[in-house]
C-alpha cells in the first residue's frame, strides 16, 4: 500500500510508502524539501502539513514543539504518512533535481593560505563523476558530526574535483572541522544541496 504526497504551491506529486519519511520519499522523486540534518535535530525541513494525517517518529519535542503539532507543522525528515498528504514547500519548483549520488572521495589536499583561511581540496575515484547545478553548496562532513558549507564552483559538467575555502581556529585547523587530535587529512564526507535542486553526497578518506 502506498499514499499519495502532494506538494503545494507546485503542484507536484509523488508516491509515499508508509515507512518512508516525507522527506526521503519527495527526495527520491527528485523533489527537493529543504533539509540538512535528516535526523530531527536541526529544523530545516519543518513544514505545514495542510491534510492528512502524519506519525512525528523521532521528532523531538525541543525542535518541535506539541504547540507546533497542534498548528499542523511536521519535521518532514521524521514525519511518516497515515493517509495521503498535502504539504506546503514554495522552495519546490516544477524542475525536479538530480538523483541523490554517492560516492568516495580522496581529501587531496588542505592548505594554509593566510592565519585564518584553509582551502580543503577533494577529488573523485578515477572515473567517477558527478553532476550538480550552480547554486548548491558542498557540506563538508566529519566523523564526529561537524560540517561546514562551501558553494560549488558554476561548473556542474565533468567536475572531478572541488576547492572549499574555510576560516581557520587558532589551532591551525578548518574551523567547525577539528578533531581530536587535530588530523590535517581528516577523513570527511561531503554533500552538496540547494532548495532547489537534490542532494548529492560523497563520502571518503
Amino acid at each position: 500500500m502506498s499514499y499519495q504526497l502532494q506538494i503545494l504551491p507546485v503542484g507536484l506529486s509523488c508516491p509515499l510508502l508508509p515507512e518512508q519519511t516525507v522527506l526521503d520519499a519527495a527526495l527520491a522523486d527528485g523533489l527537493m524539501l529543504k533539509h540538512s540534518c535528516r535526523t530531527g535535530t536541526c529544523g530545516s525541513c519543518k513544514g505545514q502539513v495542510l491534510s492528512g494525517e502524519v506519525e512525528h517518529g523521532d521528532s523531538p519535542l525541543e525542535v518541535l514543539s506539541a504547540a507546533e503539532r497542534a498548528q499542523g507543522l511536521a519535521l518532514f525528515c521524521c514525519a511518516t504518512a497515515r493517509s495521503d498528504l498535502v504539504i506546503e514547500a514554495p522552495e519546490v519548483t516544477a524542475l525536479r533535481g538530480i538523483g541523490i549520488q554517492q560516492m568516495g572521495v580522496r581529501v587531496a589536499s588542505l592548505d594554509k593560505v593566510s592565519s585564518d583561511v584553509a582551502v580543503l581540496r577533494l577529488t573523485l575515484a578515477p572515473g567517477a563523476g558527478f553532476t550538480y547545478f550552480p547554486g548548491q553548496y558542498v557540506q563538508v562532513l566529519l566523523k564526529d558530526g561537524s560540517r561546514r558549507s562551501s558553494s560549488m564552483p558554476p561548473t556542474p559538467h565533468g567536475t572531478t574535483s572541488w576547492s572549499c575555502t574555510f576560516g581557520t581556529c587558532s589551532a591551525g585547523c578548518s574551523a567547525g572541522m577539528c578533531s581530536t587530535p587535530c588530523n590535517p587529512r581528516p577523513s570527511c564526507a561531503w554533500k552538496a544541496r540547494s532548495a532547489r535542486s537534490t542532494c548529492a553526497t560523497a563520502s571518503g578518506r
